[in-house]
């Protein structure tokens, strides 16, 4: 109870509000509660790079943050520097029908996670662009995935070329995995742990081994 009085007398005493990655602030009635108890916030800022992904959200932070002061296009944001000019490359593979009446888990389980021939694809293409030493990043959504990629790129580089981080793994072993992956030398697989307010800059290539059904 006293630590709740004081973190209510931080908010309801506090002038300037600053928010990052707003957009998943506006996600939810729980942060709209919290921002409520901020009543004393004469400046309040909101950032994003990917503020509305719904018109629900667009109208809650502005009912939050007022009116947008200041935009930035990503073109704009590559021109100055902040961004980097990507190449994407899309590839495809012999994909079959799903039975009707499949469940989305499943799915997902036997489509993406367990499906072999696109596995071997993704391995396939992280270890050419490993071996022209480029960093290499792949991003899964399902731990399993994530484990089963990093079973088989070590098959061929080695235990101790390939890092999986996920939601069990401690804040120390991903900062530490991070500056690994910095130094070169090794393939680094994530979950999504690393999808927002991390800025791995050194990154050659995103593998996006996700799949959304």
């Amino acid at each position: 109870a006293k630590g709740y009085s004081s973190i209510y007398n931080m908010c309801t005493q506090a002038q300037v509000l600053i928010t990052d990655e707003l957009h998943c602030m506006t996600d939810g009635a729980i942060w709209s509660k919290v921002f409520a108890k901020f009543t004393n916030t004469y400046y309040r800022w909101g950032f994003s790079a990917t503020p509305y992904k719904r018109l629900s959200g667009e109208l809650l932070s502005g009912s939050i943050y007022g009116p947008v002061i200041a935009k930035e296009s990503y073109l704009d944001c590559i021109r100055k520097g902040y961004l980097t000019k990507p190449e994407v490359l899309v590839y495809r593979y012999k994909q079959y029908g799903l039975p009707y009446g499949i469940k989305y888990q499943q799915a997902y389980k036997e489509r993406i996670v367990e499906n072999e021939d696109r596995n071997l694809l993704i391995c396939k293409i992280a270890l050419e662009h490993f071996k022209n030493n480029k960093k290499v990043f792949i991003a899964v959504t399902h731990l399993n995935h994530g484990r089963l990629l990093k079973q088989m790129l070590e098959t061929v580089l080695g235990k101790d070329k390939v890092i999986f981080a996920e939601g069990s793994t401690s804040l120390e072993k991903r900062q530490e995995a991070i500056k690994r992956f910095e130094q070169g030398g090794i393939i680094l697989l994530s979950s999504s742990i690393f999808n927002e307010g991390v800025n791995i800059k050194s990154m050659d290539v995103l593998i996006n081994a996700r799949c959304s059904l």
